[in-house]
């Protein structure tokens, strides 16, 4: 699949937000992926946000799924994450 840089750049920050980035969260992005895929790719940025909310609301909707043990489990294991770049 291929998309305009719109569609990459929130993916990516999506991506970055994770506190770990394991199976569940790919499977996450898959599903978002697939969310965006019908076709348009040359949505821009806002409708992409539109759509689908911000990456912000993406991340808060995957953490209220999720078991309260592994959220928990997550904030116990510190993540060091790279600086976010653009």
């Amino acid at each position: 699949m291929t998309y305009n840089k719109n569609v990459k750049k929130y993916i990516k920050q999506c991506k970055y937000l994770f506190a770990s980035y394991g199976k569940s969260e790919k499977e996450y992005i898959r599903k978002l992926i697939d969310n965006i895929d019908d076709g348009s790719h040359d949505m821009t940025y806002d409708e992409v946000v539109e759509r689908l909310g911000t990456p912000k609301e993406i991340i808060i909707i995957f953490l209220l799924g999720m078991n309260p043990q592994m959220i928990r489990a997550m904030m116990i294991s510190p993540t060091i994450l790279p600086p976010y770049r653009e």
